[in-house]
């Protein structure tokens, strides 16, 4: 698996807003943990809900400032976010596992 090609095509679904290709990034059982959101959000119903809060209701976009792959199966991103949230840039980190070519996990935090 190419995990930089993979991270930079799932940012940009993300900006273009393509919700069903953004989804089918994500394994079925797949969590993302946000703490700034207070919750975990399961599944593609958990994530779609997400999705479409933070990122479609705040306009949001996705701006990679660097990438570290830890493994075959996990990374690390240093992100900014912009949107209606803010007038200014926010800086984000993701940090991604892998299964069978799509995310099983994803842990999302603003620093």
């Amino acid at each position: 698996m190419d995990i930089e090609k993979f991270v930079n095509e799932w940012i940009a679904m993300s900006n273009a807003y393509d919700i069903q290709s953004y989804l089918n990034t994500y394994h079925s059982d797949a969590v993302l943990d946000d703490p700034t959101a207070g919750s975990e959000f399961k599944g593609h119903a958990g994530i779609r809900e997400y999705f479409e809060e933070y990122f479609i209701g705040y306009q949001t976009k996705t701006y990679l400032k660097n990438i570290k792959i830890i493994s075959e199966t996990e990374v690390h991103l240093d992100l900014d976010f912009t949107g209606t949230f803010s007038t200014r840039k926010l800086k984000g980190t993701f940090d991604l596992v892998f299964k069978g070519g799509k995310i099983i996990s994803a842990k999302a935090e603003l620093v």
